[in-house]
């Protein structure tokens, strides 16, 4: 990515640490350094339980970090809550309020008041694109896994926030149903007028694949505590075909990313 465009998120020595229940505490992070410019598509991955979801959530803002400095958007740390949408491993949907009103929460929340016009054109097209118009009255606990993560996704969407965080938020769903989730999620992401402003995505995945299908860079992580060990540039230039994954420059490149994670 062209080295004037500004950073979204910038971190410096970051560490962080957690009490183990006794008397000592466990390293979690330990000096993490990196930068995602804004506009970018950023992986990251690193075996179970190395911290990835931790530094997520530094990066949201819900958690502090103990040491280092990180910024986003070149607001402090303090400073930065509701400038990234977090989408967890679970759907954190409310089970009480239909799939439409989900989906609209994070933007009551954000802007204090009910939605106008212009907001429900923009719900009702990704509820269209993301095949859910139908059932959009229906309550979560009626819905498939797969229709609850996408209204999930569709909610961080339809936020004011530039930044879009992902932690592994179809793992529990089958290859193809996810596959189809993220193509059709990066697709808006692309579209600008869609997505209703220029996106930044941070996402977290066990899967070299899709991290190669989807991201500009990746950061790889290491067993905690947690350092990054590499950093990738992914040579391929977006929007992307599903049939690059069958190419050998594609194959080669996960074969160059398994090595570093097994």
């Amino acid at each position: 990515m062209d080295s004037t465009v500004p950073s979204a998120v910038t971190v410096k020595h970051l560490s962080k640490s957690f009490s183990d229940g006794l008397a000592s505490r466990v390293c979690v992070l330990e000096d993490i350094s990196f930068s995602i410019k804004r506009g970018e598509i950023v992986g990251v991955i690193g075996p179970s339980g190395c911290g990835k979801s931790t530094l997520l959530r530094i990066i949201c803002g819900v958690l502090s970090s103990d040491s280092g400095e990180i910024s986003v958007l070149d607001r402090p740390e303090g400073n930065r809550k509701g400038y990234a949408a977090y989408v967890p491993q679970g759907t954190a949907l409310l089970d009480w309020q239909t799939l439409w009103n989900n989906a609209l929460l994070g933007w009551r929340i954000a802007r204090g008041r009910a939605e106008d016009a212009k907001l429900r054109q923009r719900a009702q097209a990704l509820f269209d694109r993301f095949g859910l118009t139908k059932i959009a009255h229906r309550y979560p606990n009626h819905c498939s896994g797969g229709e609850r993560q996408r209204a999930a996704l569709i909610r961080a969407l339809l936020t004011p926030a530039p930044i879009l965080v992902l932690d592994e938020p179809v793992a529990a769903i089958d290859h193809i149903t996810r596959a189809q989730i993220y193509e059709t999620l990066f697709a808006i992401v692309e579209d600008k007028g869609q997505a209703g402003r220029e996106l930044t995505v941070v996402i977290v995945s066990h899967d070299p694949e899709e991290l190669l299908f989807l991201c500009d860079r990746i950061l790889v992580i290491s067993q905690r505590p947690a350092t990054i060990i590499k950093t990738l540039d992914v040579p391929f230039s977006r929007p992307r075909d599903s049939n690059l994954k069958f190419t050998s420059a594609f194959v080669d490149f996960k074969k160059t990313l398994w090595g570093l994670i097994s």
